[in-house]
């Protein structure tokens, strides 16, 4: 009972964030700007015009919506509220691929984002502390528990 009910939360969580990049992906512009990492454009000084430290092309940002898409429907068929036609072997190690890659987002880069983060001085900074660093955690360690709790 509780692998489904955390299975629900981060589908939930990850089909907001996958709705969210499509929209981007389609022009949107709310939240995109806090999105993406920024870099001053005068690296002698922190305070000045940022500039976005990379600019993903629509069809990156459209790719990690469906992979947003795609984990929620792997954590609902690794809890068994939905049934696919995959092999459960497969379900369980996307799960810990899942896990792996949320927790590796947790730790960051070592520069923009994670834990470790060093430009700790841009609005991406200051919602990646917020925001996305504790969701990241959020999702791997439920994601974890879900894979273990299914078994």
């Amino acid at each position: 009972m509780i692998a489904v009910v955390l299975a629900v939360l981060d589908s939930l969580i990850l089909i907001t964030a996958g709705i969210l990049h499509v929209y981007w992906s389609r022009g949107g512009q709310w939240g995109f700007e806090q999105a993406l990492p920024t870099r001053p454009k005068d690296p002698n000084d922190e305070i000045a015009t940022r500039r976005p430290a990379f600019k993903p092309p629509g069809f990156l940002i459209r790719m990690v919506g469906l992979a947003c898409f795609v984990g929620a429907g792997i954590l609902l068929a690794r809890s068994g509220v939905i049934t696919v036609p995959i092999a459960p072997s497969f379900i369980r190690t996307a799960c810990w691929v899942m896990a792996g890659l949320f927790l590796l987002r947790t730790i960051g880069d070592f520069r923009y984002a994670g834990l470790f983060r060093r430009i700790k001085s841009s609005s991406f900074a200051y919602w990646d502390a917020r925001l996305f660093t504790p969701l990241f955690l959020f999702l791997g360690v439920t994601t974890i528990l879900i894979n273990l709790l299914a078994e």
